[in-house]
């Protein structure tokens, strides 16, 4: 009998332990996203719940944007010389996108976008029909990079390291208007060129995020034809999927059809003026 009682036992010590390897093992793997894209998506999202893919980017030479303050806007062209571009959806071909500084990038297809004031409507969580912008949002909310005495840095570049070309975009360190500096995290963004699109947020449960704005974690396209919430609500009401989180969006199709480019505004000579270090225009909304 107290063989047996020690058989079992064992039996359960090592059941235990499988359950908490596997417990363990699953943080940090992939899997699908939470929450259906709309029908004939051009992506496949996988999420992952682990700080350990966003990018170390100490050793890139990313451009910081000194000006980046609160609800600004900072179009950011990528090199002339044609380095990288990234193909979007409908066989459209970026060669800049806008950056704003509540935590999420817009692609621009026409002229006319550059000029309409959306930086600041991070409480619509959404790209509206009228926009015509679509949006790439790691962690959209009310972030300000000036707050006083923080140590926030808004970055950007270009990283072509072991064969995959991209583009970098982070928001470093960033509280939440009003808030504590120091309830501050992490937002980057990796653009691919072959469309694919890596989000990484380290420290998402670390803000104060009140109760007045939606946080949108998602993609959209300009019309609308394609969107996909990962989460749009409330922290207050409705707890954020993980503090640290990863999200790809895997082109289904990474072969895109040659297509236009649109002007950015001021022309070709805006465009002219980019280097490969990048300018950025800023539009204070």
């Amino acid at each position: 009998v107290t063989t047996a009682a020690a058989a079992v036992a064992m039996a359960v010590a090592v059941l235990v332990l499988m359950i908490a390897v596997t417990a363990v093992a699953v943080r940090g793997m992939r899997g699908p996203c939470p929450n259906a894209g709309t029908a004939a998506a051009p992506f496949e999202c996988q999420w992952e719940d682990t700080a350990a893919a966003f990018v170390d980017t100490s050793a890139m030479s990313l451009a910081t944007i000194t000006s980046a303050k609160d609800d600004t806007a900072h179009t950011l062209l990528f090199p002339v010389d044609g380095t990288f571009q990234f193909p979007w959806l409908n066989g459209y071909v970026a060669n800049h996108v806008r950056l704003c500084t509540n935590g999420y990038l817009q692609i621009l297809q026409t002229p006319h976008d550059d000029n309409k004031r959306q930086c600041g409507g991070y409480s619509a969580g959404r790209s509206a029909p009228d926009d015509q912008a679509s949006v790439l949002a790691p962690l959209q909310f009310d972030w300000n990079p000036d707050i006083e005495n923080s140590t926030a840095v808004v970055q950007h570049g270009f990283a072509d390291s072991g064969g995959a070309r991209r583009w970098i975009v982070q928001w470093l360190r960033v509280a939440a208007y009003g808030t504590n500096k120091n309830r501050h995290v992490d937002i980057q963004i990796e653009l691919f060129d072959n469309g694919d699109v890596h989000y990484h947020v380290r420290r998402a449960t670390n803000a104060q995020y009140g109760s007045q704005s939606n946080v949108r974690i998602g993609i959209s396209n300009r019309d609308l034809s394609y969107k996909h919430n990962i989460y749009f609500g409330k922290p207050n009401n409705v707890a954020l999927p993980a503090a640290d989180y990863s999200v790809y969006y895997t082109r289904v199709a990474n072969t895109v059809a040659p297509a236009t480019t649109a002007a950015v505004a001021g022309g070709t000579a805006a465009a002219a003026a980019a280097t490969t270090t990048v300018a950025a225009t800023t539009t204070t909304m």
